[in-house]
């Protein structure tokens, strides 16, 4: 979480990301402070590991306005939404 929040306070122009980690979050407690990325337009975590791509994807104070294209692996699509039965992940 502390890892993700760094990235759009440092680079608030961002507007292409690929992330390449495949390691676990250290700390994977949730805050209450949002997470904007708000030029971004570009998202690649295909070569992250599943805790970014969850809490990129599914945490509600996680928001990317401006997403225009995602590249993800589709096994870590599968695992996150849990085979698409996942309320969270489901669009309203």
């Amino acid at each position: 979480h502390d890892f993700l929040r760094l990235i759009p306070q440092s680079f608030p122009s961002l507007d292409d990301v690929h992330m390449i980690n495949d390691v676990p979050q250290a700390s994977k407690q949730p805050t209450n402070t949002p997470i904007i990325f708000p030029r971004l337009r570009d998202l690649s975590i295909q070569s992250c590991h599943m805790d970014y791509a969850k809490q990129l994807l599914t945490d509600e104070l996680c928001q990317l306005p401006g997403l225009r294209f995602l590249r993800i692996n589709w096994p870590l699509v599968v695992s996150l939404t849990n085979d698409f039965t996942n309320a969270a992940t489901r669009l309203a």
